[in-house]
């Protein structure tokens, strides 16, 4: 069985909620091939309350028995997305490989999670730094203003 780093998430974190995976290999599709699938419901169906186990066991061929070989002969990963109800951050981990265990529970993870930016505050974040840059670069006063304005107008693509 391979080793993970394990991260502690505060208790009282609600329901575990899993926004989304996918399995298979990256990229998800080429030349028209799909090479790896949508098992979102699949793995809602598995979580428990707070908790998340699959794989536990390291087994070979665990996930493909679940989810089936998008990609025959290929390393395949499973990715999951999920945020715990209380606490709203977006998390996302994926496996190690075929036979890496996913283990997501308020008091332990398998492997390490790492937190995503919702599409809305990485556009903001990044609108920001284009008003900076603007704002300090050789473009007259005017012209940096016309761009910011035009800039906090745009709303992400949703």
């Amino acid at each position: 069985m391979k080793t993970s780093s394990h991260a502690h998430i505060p208790a009282a974190t609600g329901r575990l909620v899993v926004d989304s995976a996918w399995f298979g290999v990256w990229p998800r599709c080429e030349n028209g091939v799909a090479r790896s699938l949508d098992v979102t419901s699949v793995v809602q169906a598995m979580a428990r309350g707070d908790t998340l186990v699959l794989n536990p066991d390291a087994d070979a061929g665990w996930y493909n028995a679940h989810f089936s070989d998008p990609a025959h002969g290929e390393e395949k990963v499973l990715v999951v997305r999920y945020h715990y109800e209380r606490l709203g951050a977006i998390m996302e981990v994926a496996s190690d490989g075929e036979e890496g265990p996913i283990i997501i529970s308020p008091t332990c993870n398998t492997p390490e999670p790492i937190r995503i930016e919702s599409q809305w505050t990485r556009a903001r974040r990044l609108s920001e730094r284009v008003e900076v840059r603007v704002a300090l670069g050789t473009l007259g006063l005017l012209s940096a203003l016309m761009v910011v304005a035009a800039v906090r107008t745009r709303r992400p693509a949703c």
